[in-house]
């Protein structure tokens, strides 16, 4: 006898730059039942209203939908031998973990390296 599997939920997500910010976006991707995925690539962690965005959250939670969020990777390199980059990195994770919170996110990506760096690796490497 086979168990019975529960079925493949399908869910579709929207990349979300923090602008056009999240809550301009709120009635869109509720009313297509999407998930969204905050990046804060472009925008200062202190300049965003984390209270807001927790609203914009708890709206999505009632929906059932989650959000992702893809912390800032400009400056954020843990690995540096400089102790001003290493400290200015910990600053960083810490601030996108209290974003991460306030979005009841599910996810948190990061990315320990800026693109300039990745880039030339790429290049050297050969694999372009």
């Amino acid at each position: 006898m086979i168990a019975a599997q529960k079925p493949y939920e399908i869910r579709i997500s929207l990349y979300s730059y923090a602008r056009p910010p999240l809550p301009g976006r709120i009635n869109f991707l509720l009313n297509r039942k999407l998930q969204p995925e905050v990046a804060c690539q472009d925008i200062s962690l202190d300049k965003l209203d984390f209270n807001q965005l927790g609203e914009c959250a708890d709206q999505l939670l009632e929906q059932g939908l989650t959000t992702t969020l893809h912390a800032p990777y400009s400056g954020f390199n843990p690995g540096s031998s400089k102790k001003r980059m290493r400290k200015r990195a910990y600053a960083l994770a810490e601030k996108s973990m209290q974003l991460a919170q306030k979005l009841r996110a599910r996810r948190v990506v990061f990315i320990p390296d800026s693109p300039s760096t990745a880039q030339r690796r790429i290049s050297r490497a050969g694999w372009n």
